[in-house]
């Protein structure tokens, strides 16, 4: 359940969320360096101590996360159902039987090993279930460490609990009620923010400890809470009939760059994708299905590697309460399903950086939403491949390896590493809500949404096919790090021919016309309908060709990441004449968009060599032609 709505719309509307509720996230200090033991560390924080005071001056309990809290990789599942354990047990009965029949004398020795590995084994769950009561256990608690080793920054997730209101809470989730009143986050938050001194800390101390929501990567409520987030329309099939001439089964996408840069692909580098992704099985039959008609796709089903996250049950269960993102091409929030957004974003980079090594992984379920908690675990998990050799221990994979991570809907900055940042979709002409469409009507855009308004971290705005900035696309300044890229523009709807049709006609759905948009790869077997008046929600694929039009600052961030990864390899072979930001910004050539308020972008040029007929117009059921 999420909670906290930025305002309660009429009752056929979705209500806005931005955070998850009743959860916190709180931002601690260690003095213990990041090679001591995580618990060592943790229990330097005097959790318990901090507990009480919020327990007794603000009435408030912090409970720690489990293990059904944490995102874990699908290969390896949080708990066993009856069945499953019944079907452990029939299997190690079954080698117990094969080694007695097989090995004869030696099976006891055996038996006694498999049979004390599991009494180990149980024991362990036992007292894994005893700590997860303790406010110091290690879900969701992850640790940073800081520069020159000062010690050990822990970002620590927990549950919001209101001492004297336990009843009123079971009764509203009983009820299934919502109700702005239960969720104690924005309390718990500024109590602990406003406090300090009640905490023992310095309120002046840049190391206090400091408290935010667990927030949701722009995200909507499948059928009543919604966000500002992306993409700014559902993805479009591209019609079986276009085509690349001069490059059969490839879009490719040309850039202007410096003669020094025009060689590098990438080698070398690990290019991180952090966003929605489908499932291996559908990536590789969809590979299948295209065959030549989709070499990219071939490619990226070979080269790439793929991490399946099975994410917080709150965002990953299907249901009725799912958080959602996405605009139809009304602009209406509204929520739909894109798994391929992440894939679509990993073959722009493999197109523009082949030989760099891509990962991607999955974040955002496959509605576009995920919270800080995952993306704070994921990167620690890299920080730790990044590790250097110590004592015991082996270097990281990663270690002293040129990294990029791009992240189209959401990021967060990590040390040593090239971070590329979506400016964010928010000031869309069609969107009312907010007054973001209203400022951009009037020649004035939203700034960066966070984090690309961070600092250090690569803010990026979208540009039409005119090296101009797209209707919808945030600023990306004015901060130092800024730049654009293209993004394509929103496609025109064309009403429908019928609204009193049923399916199977498809005059009762919205068709589109597309000029301006990036063309990448999609593997689901259906589309979200454009219109949220649609009279079905989806329709199926019309060819197998896996290529789709798409359009938002999500598209423009990875070409950013694929010079970025030039760039890292340009470094590696010692070419690298000043900062990676300084060259990234000086293979723009001077080139600049103006993005008013006299702020100026310098811009990389990126065109699809091969534009599709212009202006066709593309039914949702399928594109003339097809």
């Amino acid at each position: 359940m999420t909670e906290i709505k930025e305002s309660m719309q009429e009752q056929n509307q979705k209500t806005v969320v931005f955070w998850v509720q009743d959860q916190v996230a709180i931002k601690f200090f260690s003095k213990e360096p990041p090679s001591a033991e995580p618990k060592r560390i943790i229990e330097s924080l005097n959790l318990v101590k901090f507990n009480q005071i919020l327990n007794q001056q603000f009435h408030y309990n912090l409970i720690s996360f489990t293990e059904k809290d944490i995102p874990r990789s699908s290969l390896q599942p949080y708990h066993l159902d009856e069945d499953e354990k019944e079907e452990q047990l029939e299997t190690l009965l079954n080698r117990v039987i094969r080694s007695v029949v097989e090995e004869g004398t030696e099976v006891f020795e055996k038996v006694r090993d498999l049979f004390t590995r599991g009494a180990v084994a149980e024991k362990k769950i036992e007292n894994d279930e005893q700590e997860s009561n303790s406010i110091n256990n290690l879900n969701g608690k992850y640790l940073f460490p800081l520069l020159e080793n000062e010690g050990t920054l822990v970002v620590a997730f927990f549950h919001i609990q209101k001492v004297d209101d336990t009843q009123a809470k079971v009764d509203n989730a009983a009820s299934g009620s919502v109700s702005i009143v239960t969720d104690f986050t924005p309390t718990v938050v500024a109590s602990i923010n406003n406090n300090a001194p009640i905490f023992g800390y310095d309120p002046n101390d840049p190391n206090r400890p400091i408290a935010m929501p667990n927030w949701l990567s722009g995200s909507t409520n499948g059928t009543d809470l919604v966000t500002h987030g992306c993409p700014v329309s559902p993805a479009i099939p591209v019609p079986a009939n276009e085509s690349c001439p001069s490059s059969p089964g490839l879009w490719p996408i040309s850039l202007k760059l410096p003669k020094e840069m025009q060689s590098m692909t990438g080698s070398g580098v690990t290019v991180f994708v952090l966003d929605t992704l489908p499932h291996v099985r559908r990536i590789k039959a969809a590979a299948l299905a295209a065959g030549n008609n989709n070499l990219l796709l071939q490619d990226l089903a070979e080269s790439v590697t793929f991490k399946h996250y099975d994410l917080p049950q709150f965002v990953d269960v299907p249901g009725p309460m799912q958080v959602a993102t996405g605009k139809d091409i009304g602009g209406k929030l509204e929520g739909f399903e894109m798994p391929d957004h992440g894939l679509f974003v990993a073959g722009i980079i493999h197109d523009l950086a082949h030989n760099a090594n891509i990962e991607c992984i999955r974040v955002l379920n496959d509605e576009g939403v995920g919270d800080g908690q995952t993306l704070v675990k994921v990167f620690n998990d890299i920080l730790k491949r990044m590790s250097s050799p110590g004592k015991g221990k082996r270097a990281g994979d990663l270690y002293q390896q040129p990294i990029v991570i791009n992240m189209s809907l959401v990021t967060m900055t990590a040390q040593g590493v090239v971070i590329g940042a979506s400016a964010g979709n928010d000031s869309d002409p069609r969107d009312t809500s907010m007054n973001m469409g209203s400022g951009n009507a009037m020649g004035t855009r939203q700034g960066p949404r966070f984090p690309a308004s961070s600092e250090n971290v690569i803010a990026v705005g979208a540009l039409d096919k005119f090296n101009r900035p797209a209707s919808y696309s945030n600023k990306p300044g004015p901060k130092e790090m800024a730049i654009a890229a293209y993004g394509g523009e929103l496609p025109t709807p064309i009403p429908v021919v019928n609204p009193n049709s049923t399916p199977p006609s498809t005059d009762c759905m919205t068709s589109a016309k597309v000029s301006d948009a990036i063309i990448g790869v999609y593997t689901a077997l259906s589309y979200p309908a454009l219109s949220a008046k649609d009279c079905e929600p989806s329709y199926p694929i019309p060819n197998p060709n896996a290529w789709a039009y798409w359009s938002g600052t999500s598209f423009a961030t990875p070409i950013i990441s694929a010079v970025a990864a030039r760039v890292l390899e340009l470094q590696l072979r010692g070419k690298l004449q000043t900062s990676v930001w300084d060259t990234i910004k000086s293979a723009t050539q001077g080139i600049t968009s103006d993005w008013g308020d006299n702020f100026v972008v310098p811009i990389i040029q990126a065109v699809q060599q091969c534009a599709p007929s212009s202006q066709k117009e593309t039914h949702d059921q399928g594109s003339k032609g097809m």
